[in-house]
């Protein structure tokens, strides 16, 4: 190859303005000018480095020969520059930035008087455990507040030209540092468009996706180049630490149960656990005595209300009535034995859900997990499948009639003994990716369930998931989770002789999908509860609607309008940061299904 079919022109060299993350196995590029979210390989971060010093077509093919085609060198270079990863060494990469428009980013917490500076609350994304407090000078609140996604960064300057405080010259560099500032990795508060966002409303594939996503994972920069990239800082600035009590509670009382624990209009006035009793009881009648087992629990908030609602409608029930809660940490459990102490029926215990058989007595009527199994373990399996062979040809030249066939089976390497359980239950795997998660924790639980479930017992699980989707990993709260594939759950069901029956959570429990409530990230609602609190306010762990939090707002003394960045969504959607419509539940029985 001759440098004048090289697969780029010129020398590239890569941006300093660009931080990596890591999410397992997948990394993120972060740029800190525009806000572009880059999601690749690891051999593609490794491929941006390798132009940390300007670096031409040829060099680059003779470097990297034997990893990366020639083909390959040409689309990955020319994609980066794209998206301004790599740059032409002479050029200036803020002056990109004077053409674009500056949109503000989704699930912000935002304090914007009439008058006065402005203030920005968002999670600190590198610690976790801190609130990021910006109270932004008099010069940046009113470059704030003309930011509208519809305003290009030359017309901002034009604007912030008049402000009273603003100097005779320099003002172009002023705003791109406080633009910049406000779009880097630590703040994520702005991203920069190449449209005005109204533009975006009428597009059949909708807004980009990274002006609304954010970078919640680890970053990873220091490692790869062996140095820190420069954190953004600004005068106003402070990290409030959250309160260790608070960190905790967070990922245990991030579920329904907890938000639904006080009687809601959108459940006609029950709690989560009083419906859910209503819907069980009407499944298929409780026997007396009742013998439950909870498996998890969280912090009790579930269990407490189901005991509640139990008391209330079934006293003589409830009066022959035992309630086991089996707790996964020693923390739940006192969580737990703190919130049911007004029950004496309840009684606890801490060990390895795997394990249910081998340390519980007896055998149980009703077996609840509610919101616990998207966090036991999911095993990595790997398909390999066989060779395609191919068609013949008929006597004309054509196709034949007949499709071509695989040769042999498929062939499956796993973490763990995953593998050992897709052959035990022959998982159906024909729709699997070649590579996916497998389960493997919640069908280990499904053996220990059928183990202590009683023979006219029966069992309802609740998570995440769908019925024919692989299971995905989310992180949040410092921990991992994967949905469930309903579907592997109700055949491994079949295959222990269990009946299963699978609905959305919402039908079952009969929420009022359409009623407005506050829609929040878990973030975004870790920087509105530091908000209330700095207001004198206090913000509870709950499925707040649309009037009940403008009641709170009200209650604070804030004008229509002060608060910015407070979204709405109808319940099937969101509540607060939770997705309802993803929720489902999976009853499992020894007798039939009955139909309501």
């Amino acid at each position: 190859m001759t440098e004048s079919n090289a697969p780029f022109d010129g020398l590239l060299i890569r941006s300093p303005n660009i931080d990596y993350f890591r999410d397992g196995d997948d990394f993120y590029v972060y740029h800190n000018l525009f806000g572009y979210i880059l999601k690749m390989s690891e051999d593609l971060v490794e491929f941006i480095e390798y132009f940390k010093e300007p670096r031409a077509a040829m060099e680059t093919m003779e470097a990297l020969d034997g990893r990366f085609s020639d083909d390959m060198i040409g689309e990955f270079a020319n994609v980066l520059a794209l998206q301004s990863c790599l740059l032409d060494p002479e050029r200036k990469e803020e002056s990109r930035m004077l053409l674009m428009t500056p949109v503000r980013a989704r699930w912000l917490v935002v304090h914007e008087p009439a008058e006065g500076p402005v203030t920005i609350y968002t999670l600190d994304h590198a610690t976790k455990s801190h609130i990021r407090v910006v109270e932004l000078s008099a010069w940046d609140s009113q470059l704030w507040r003309w930011i509208d996604g519809e305003t290009k960064v030359e017309d901002l300057i034009e604007k912030m030209r008049g402000v009273e405080g603003s100097p005779t010259s320099g003002v172009e560099d002023l705003v791109l540092v406080s633009l910049s500032r406000l779009i880097h990795c630590d703040m994520q508060v702005l991203k920069l468009s190449t449209k005005p966002a109204s533009t975006f409303k009428h597009r059949r594939h909708g807004t980009p996706p990274y002006l609304i996503s954010s970078m919640p994972y680890e970053k990873i920069t220091a490692s790869i180049r062996g140095a820190a990239t420069p954190s953004v800082s600004f005068a106003g600035m402070q990290l409030v630490p959250i309160d260790d009590e608070l960190l905790a509670r967070d990922g245990a009382e991030n579920r329904f149960g907890t938000l639904f624990s006080k009687p809601h209009s959108a459940l006609g006035g029950e709690t989560y656990g009083g419906a859910l009793l209503n819907w069980i009881d009407a499944k298929q009648a409780l026997p007396q005595p009742l013998r439950i087992l909870e498996v998890g629990g969280g912090p009790g908030d579930m269990a407490n209300a189901f005991l509640n609602k139990l008391k209330e409608s079934r006293p003589e029930l409830y009066a022959q009535t035992t309630y086991t809660l089996f707790a996964s940490s020693e923390l739940d459990g006192d969580w737990q034995k703190a919130k049911l102490s007004g029950h004496p029926c309840a009684s606890f215990m801490v060990g390895d859900p795997m394990k249910l058989r081998a340390v519980l007595e007896g055998e149980f009527d009703l077996v609840l997990c509610n919101e616990f199994a998207a966090d036991l373990d999911a095993a990595m399996v790997r398909k390999l499948s066989p060779e395609i062979e191919e068609e013949d040809e008929d006597e004309e030249g054509g196709e034949s009639s007949t499709n071509g066939k695989q040769k042999g089976r498929d062939t499956f390497i796993g973490e763990g003994d995953s593998v050992h359980v897709i052959f035990k239950y022959a998982l159906p795997l024909e729709d699997s990716p070649s590579e996916f998660y497998l389960n493997i924790g919640a069908i280990r639980l499904l053996e220990q369930i059928d183990k202590v479930l009683s023979p006219d017992g029966q069992a309802v699980l609740i998570e995440f998931g769908e019925m024919f989707h692989y299971p995905v990993r989310t992180v949040e709260d410092g921990g991992v989770s994967f949905s469930l594939h309903f579907g592997h759950l109700a055949h491994v069901a079949k295959r222990l002789k269990l009946t299963s029956e699978f609905d959305y959570l919402m039908e079952a429990l009969g929420m009022q999908r359409d009623t407005k409530m506050l829609a929040t990230t878990r973030s975004q609602y870790k920087a509105l509860r530091h908000f209330f609190a700095a207001q004198g306010g206090v913000l509870e762990r709950r499925a707040y609607t649309q009037e009940e939090f403008e009641g709170l707002l009200t209650q604070l003394g804030l004008g229509d309008g002060e608060l910015q960045d407070i979204a709405y969504e109808p319940l099937e959607d969101r509540a607060l940061g939770l997705v309802t419509h993803s929720m489902k539940v999976l009853r499992l029985s020894r007798k039939e299904a009955v139909e309501l």
